[in-house]
């Protein structure tokens, strides 16, 4: 885990500067302080290593958002789960801002909205009983709405280097919620 832990965080300082695809295990391995044997007990190659890379931390998100899996949709229930979710967020900030903001990464946010989709729509039917009712509206556009709305937000707070507390825009969001009180 350690040798994990320090390629993940090398990549992180790289991504700064640099597309992926432009990488070189050499200069991974380097700025990790590792040597390339031991990335190649861990990893085939870049590509990989990317993959694993982003499933990390798509997984530790995920932690976060075990209620919204596990829990039977309530009014009301979201600000637990989305108020511990923008806590880790803020605690690793500088991670989060690079992961959610840079161009130069690939895949990682295009894998983190596939898996709020995911998560989100297996409570459309439970969504629909507080989410505008009465519009007529397929559970799966009000699914979408709300996925790419907290989405977008959350990579605006981090493009705004956190300008609002996890609370503050925990409140924020719960209260534009079309079932909010």
């Amino acid at each position: 885990m350690k040798t994990r832990k320090k390629l993940f965080a090398a990549y992180l300082s790289l991504l700064k500067q640099q597309t992926p695809e432009r990488m070189t295990i050499q200069m991974l391995t380097t700025k990790a302080n590792i040597n390339r044997v031991t990335f190649y007990k861990h990893f085939h190659n870049l590509v990989e290593f990317h993959e694993q890379f982003i499933e990390h931390y798509i997984l530790e998100l995920y932690e976060f958002m075990k209620p919204l899996n596990y829990k039977t949709y309530t009014k009301g229930f979201e600000y637990d789960a989305l108020l511990q979710l923008l806590e880790h967020i803020k605690a690793n900030q500088k991670t989060y801002k690079i992961l959610l903001t840079s161009q130069n990464i690939t895949g990682f946010n295009k894998a983190l909205l596939a898996h709020f989709q995911q998560r989100i729509s297996k409570h459309t039917t439970d969504l629909a009983k507080f989410d505008f009712p009465g519009t007529g509206v397929d559970q799966i556009i009000v699914s979408w709405y709300g996925v790419s709305a907290l989405f977008g937000t959350i990579i605006m707070w981090a493009e705004s280097d956190y300008k609002y507390s996890p609370e503050q825009l925990v409140n924020a969001i719960v209260r534009l919620s079309p079932h909010s009180d």
